[in-house]
């Protein structure tokens, strides 16, 4: 019996063994199975790693990218801009030398005598001791300049100068022309008459149709008529410009209110433009100082050229600079979200990596 005993204790004790050895190889092979997952992870976090750093290189790139092509926009606006400047500077220089060389036209309502190098062909023509061949040519030079720029009565007198015979040209340079003058400046008044706004203006004009000598009618040309309340009409005129035009029109038509009756009619007749001028360019540089690039490069433009510039500045291009100005905005808005998008990605992704590194 005790040998039993002792054989059953065997049995147990190798049956323990066993079951000791078994757990002994399943732990080697989980701790195997363990090994080969801290690898995989390892592996994985150290592609996270890679992954990560391909974004932040892919963002920082972006910027980069999105930082040079601003550079080049605004390279190319800069050009643009210098381009436009030299443009209007060699408008202006055109507009001025035109204007300098211009041969002043008649003009309804206005007085109208040859400009001097017309005059000058003319007196030159009547001199007595100026041969007849020279005469001929040099009323011939003058009838076709006062054909171009005067009255119609004094354009159809030199045009039958032109067309006619030697004879025709010698009337219209000794008699032919005065007469045409004459009844252009009566032409003039009448159309005064028919413009005018009050029947004191309207009997004045009527009068010097019917009574007026040639120099008065040249008289009432010169200051558009001569009547009781003219004078209160013209100071009525300046003031309502004034209440409507802007700094430089309040401030040369208050100048002229506190002046003589001469001053007023100075500022209508010529004043008022020249203020409106300056106005305009006011303006302009007020829109300049509040303006993106772009406006501010048009409105530079603008200012270095004429008149006429600064008035399509003021009427239409402001406003294409301005939608220039919004869609450039817009574009740079967006371009910017991305790469700020971008970015965040890739810093999203080393923390990600991160992470996966501290696990593994």
């Amino acid at each position: 019996r005790e040998q039993q005993v002792r054989g059953a204790d065997r049995h147990h004790d190798d049956e323990h063994r066993g079951n000791a050895a078994a757990a002994a190889g399943e732990a080697a092979h989980q701790a195997g199975q363990a090994h080969d997952a801290a690898d995989r992870a390892q592996a994985a976090a150290t592609e996270a790693g890679h992954a990560a750093d391909t974004a932040k290189v892919a963002a920082d790139t972006a910027a980069r990218t999105a930082e040079l092509a601003r550079a080049v926009d605004a390279e190319q606006l800069a050009a643009r801009a210098s381009q436009a400047v030299r443009d209007a500077q060699d408008a202006l220089a055109t507009d001025t030398a035109q204007t300098q060389s211009r041969v002043p036209a008649w003009r309804a309502g206005t007085h109208y005598r040859p400009d001097p190098d017309t005059q000058t062909l003319l007196d030159h023509a009547r001199h007595t001791t100026t041969p007849a061949d020279t005469a001929l040519v040099e009323a011939r030079t003058a009838a076709l300049r006062l054909w171009r720029h005067a009255g119609p009565y004094t354009a159809h007198a030199a045009e039958q100068a032109l067309t006619g015979d030697h004879t025709a040209l010698t009337t219209f340079l000794t008699a032919g022309l005065d007469t045409a003058l004459a009844q252009d400046d009566r032409l003039g008044v009448k159309i005064l008459g028919g413009n005018a706004d009050t029947a004191a203006a309207l009997t004045a004009a009527q009068k010097a149709l019917a009574t007026g000598t040639p120099e008065q009618v040249e008289h009432f040309l010169h200051i558009g008529g001569d009547y009781d309340g003219r004078d209160d009409e013209d100071r009525i005129a300046v003031q309502r410009i004034l209440n409507t035009g802007g700094p430089a029109t309040k401030d040369a038509a208050n100048a002229a209110l506190d002046g003589s009756i001469d001053d007023v009619r100075d500022f209508l007749a010529v004043g008022r433009d020249i203020a409106a001028q300056d106005d305009d360019r006011i303006a302009t540089q007020l829109v300049l100082n509040t303006g993106g690039p772009e406006v501010r490069a048009a409105a530079n433009a603008a200012l270095d050229g004429p008149w006429a510039g600064v008035r399509q500045f003021l009427r239409l291009g402001r406003y294409q600079a301005a939608r220039r100005d919004a869609e450039t905005a817009h574009h740079v808005a967006v371009v910017t979200g991305h790469v700020a998008a971008a970015a965040a990605s890739a810093a999203t992704a080393r923390h990600h990596a991160a992470l996966a590194a501290h696990t593994a």
